[in-house]
């Protein structure tokens, strides 16, 4: 314990974005003669989503909070993949976390799981 702090209580937030596309068809364009790494075409629309994830310094983990782009939140969208009921899914305008998200992932998420 530093500063009457304990390990615990010390967190590491972080947001981070992913872009989102068809993978399978991508292409690989690179010289005959290139020996380093290829550089991908991805010929297909790709969307940004943002995970907001959280870690205190002993290793536990808070659920994190997945932000997609869009107006409303469909569970469509992962209706066939077993997402955990803990995981927060959120939406915005261009996929990236806002100050409501934020302070909805502080109330809801942070707070009562670390009895903020």
């Amino acid at each position: 314990m530093q500063h009457g702090i304990a390990l615990e209580d010390i967190y590491n937030f972080d947001e981070t974005g992913y872009a989102m596309g068809l993978i399978a068809t991508a292409k690989v364009v690179s010289r005959a003669e290139m020996t380093g790494r290829p550089f991908l075409v991805q010929p297909g629309n790709r969307e940004w989503v943002t995970s907001i994830e959280c870690i205190n310094s002993t290793g536990w983990a808070l659920p994190p909070c997945i932000i997609f782009k869009g107006k409303v939140h469909i569970e469509g969208w992962y209706q066939d993949e077993a997402l955990p009921k803990d995981w927060r899914i959120e939406v915005s305008d261009n996929g990236w976390t806002t100050d409501q998200i934020g302070l909805r992932w502080l109330q809801n998420t942070f707070i009562p799981a670390t009895n903020g």
